[in-house]
């Protein structure tokens, strides 16, 4: 049973969070954010707990786990974790900063990590961070996770975007954070499976974070999204996306490449393929006019494109029946 005062303020979280998700415009989440000092309402009076959450009865394996998630604040000069000598067992961290500041060391380069940023660490690895002597305290949000898939997941993270994120408090790995930290709080992660779903729900929040950032709802490849939807069927190229958006041929693939995670030619033929589905459920089209209304040159390729994207053709896909019978 928790404390009455710990539950009202896990309380005024939980509709903090519950609200956020329905705000149409996100700037009216609770958040003070001036530079170096980004808080939350509720963090003011948030309590500093962690929570154990490993569960030893496993009916099935499970492949990505929360181990343990927490609110910490450090102010002794001892603080200091070295990621070759903390654990046998590989595990994942993700510490967003609250206040204060720490640091981090990392293949030989130094990331002071203040409020707002976050770390996303591998464990074995050869880093280590700490408070640093000019530093007074590091106030902190972590979730450690554990299982070859987040494992997997964090690897990738890592390599494409590094150690070391820029996260305002009302980004999605940070609210999910929060949510993770109410629900050990309230005892409501209770099995395995529900710990399963969590970690693997953070990690799909740091990668739709990064892969798929809200200012792309305004971005500057708008208007070449829009005209690659509407005319996929004809003969679109990359040199007429790249005039759309004013920027020479290699400029354009190398800035879409940058913001898009995937290059203009392949946005395109997944566009194409999108469409393509979504006609297969019409079983009066052919797979010759389901490709040449997708805006594939004949069967074949529709088939090869297909194959590659969802791993069976277009024939075995219409009789699987995974889509929707509701033509758009």
């Amino acid at each position: 049973m928790l404390p009455a005062p710990m539950n009202a303020i896990l309380n005024d979280m939980t509709n903090l969070i519950a609200q956020s998700a329905s705000f149409e415009n996100k700037q009216e989440w609770p958040l003070f954010a001036k530079k170096g000092n980004f808080m939350l309402k509720a963090f003011s009076d948030l309590p500093l707990a962690e929570y154990q959450l490993v569960s030893p009865h496993r009916v099935i394996p499970l492949h990505s786990m929360v181990s343990s998630v927490g609110h910490c604040e450090e102010r002794l000069p001892s603080y200091h974790w070295d990621g070759l000598r903390r654990a046998q067992q590989p595990f994942g961290l993700f510490q967003w900063t609250v206040s204060g500041r720490g640091h981090l060391e990392f293949e030989g380069r130094d990331y002071p990590v203040a409020p707002g940023q976050a770390m996303l660490l591998q464990i074995p690895h050869a880093h280590r961070y700490f408070l640093p002597r000019d530093s007074a305290s590091w106030r902190f949000l972590y979730v450690c996770v554990h299982g070859t898939e987040c494992l997997r997941l964090m690897e990738e993270l890592l390599r494409a975007f590094g150690p070391v994120w820029d996260l305002s408090a009302d980004s999605l790995p940070v609210r999910t954070t929060l949510r993770i930290f109410r629900d050990a709080s309230l005892g409501e992660i209770q099995n395995p499976f529900l710990g399963s779903a969590v970690a693997y729900e953070l990690l799909m929040s740091l990668a739709a974070e990064k892969y798929f950032p809200k200012s792309k709802l305004t971005d500057r490849f708008a208007p070449v999204r829009a005209y690659v939807e509407k005319h996929f069927s004809d003969e679109v190229d990359v040199a007429q996306m790249a005039e759309i958006a004013g920027m020479s041929r290699f400029h354009f693939t190398r800035q879409f490449i940058r913001d898009e995670g995937t290059g203009p030619g392949e946005y395109l033929l997944q566009v194409r393929v999108q469409n393509a589905a979504r006609l297969l459920a019409n079983p009066k089209l052919s797979i010759k006019e389901v490709s040449a209304r997708s805006g594939f040159s004949n069967a074949n390729y529709l088939n090869k494109v297909f194959r590659r994207v969802l791993g069976i053709s277009p024939r075995e896909f219409r009789k699987s029946g995974m889509y929707s019978t509701r033509l758009r």
